[in-house]
């Protein structure tokens, strides 16, 4: 499927004269690379007795943002923080 959407961008570039979004060189590159850029952490956890925490860093940072912003009063609205009426 990807390589008929490149070759739909290429012929599209060369009518509209703007730049190729998806060329066929890069679905081949994935289609050859597909499942050897993966990594596993288990293994390294595994071998070295080591847990990587960074993984659950984002989450953890953003709970304690969110609590800040409670007890702040803010909260969110539509997607955008507004300050609450209380």
């Amino acid at each position: 499927m990807l390589f008929v959407i490149a070759r739909l961008s290429e012929v599209a570039s060369r009518f509209t004269r703007r730049p190729v979004l998806l060329s066929l060189a890069t679905v081949r590159i994935l289609a050859r690379e597909n499942g050897r850029s993966r990594f596993d952490h288990a293994k390294s956890e595994r071998e070295l007795g080591m847990i990587n925490s960074h993984r659950d860093a984002p989450m953890h940072r953003a709970s304690g943002v969110l609590r800040t912003f409670a007890r702040r009063g803010w909260r969110f609205g539509l997607g955008a923080l507004a300050l609450s009426a209380t």
